[in-house]
């Protein structure tokens, strides 16, 4: 008998040592779990800026409120108009899209990127256009996105506009 519990014991220990052991995980491993759970928070963060843009469309500083944090900032250099929440009332930055003057803006590029959990950058770059011609100008926002509570929400917009550089030009 205590050889056949001698053998239950080891096959037990060996067992456990299997199950315990601590192995590094194959590279590349935490990239592809990774990548789903980051493509929706990315796209939830996605969806956010497209309610934002969409309220700055409808010029709704109420809207704008909701989909903003406490703290956010929004700048429009070009323009000189930066709202936060607590001065509401101030102008809020007209969306890059819209037609002022006969003058739009066509997106030529964007990329967004993971800071932290909680926290997405997007860079979108425009061109300016008259009608269908482009003309040499450019303009460049940049999003910052947080999640709180749950849902994202815009901490922060930087838009800045002047004139392409040659190497630019569309």
């Amino acid at each position: 008998m205590t050889g056949r519990v001698h053998a239950v014991l080891v096959a037990a220990v060996l067992c456990a040592a299997c199950q315990l052991e601590r192995r590094p995980d194959a590279p590349g491993t935490e990239l592809a779990v990774d990548q789903p759970v980051q493509a929706a928070a990315t796209d939830s963060a996605e969806a956010a800026l497209t309610a934002m843009t969409s309220a700055l469309e409808a010029g709704d500083p109420a809207r704008v409120s909701q989909l903003a944090t406490a703290d956010a900032v929004l700048i429009d250099q070009t323009e000189g108009i930066r709202w936060t929440r607590a001065d509401s009332a101030s102008p809020l930055p007209a969306p890059m899209r819209a037609s002022t003057g006969g003058l739009g803006w066509r997106l030529l590029d964007s990329s967004s990127s993971r800071l932290a959990p909680d926290a997405a950058l997007f860079s979108l770059s425009y061109a300016a256009s008259v009608s269908v011609d482009t003309i040499p100008r450019t303009a460049l926002e940049s999003w910052v996105m947080v999640r709180t509570d749950g849902s994202w929400k815009v901490r922060y917009l930087h838009r800045s506009r002047g004139l392409a550089s040659s190497a630019s030009r569309p």
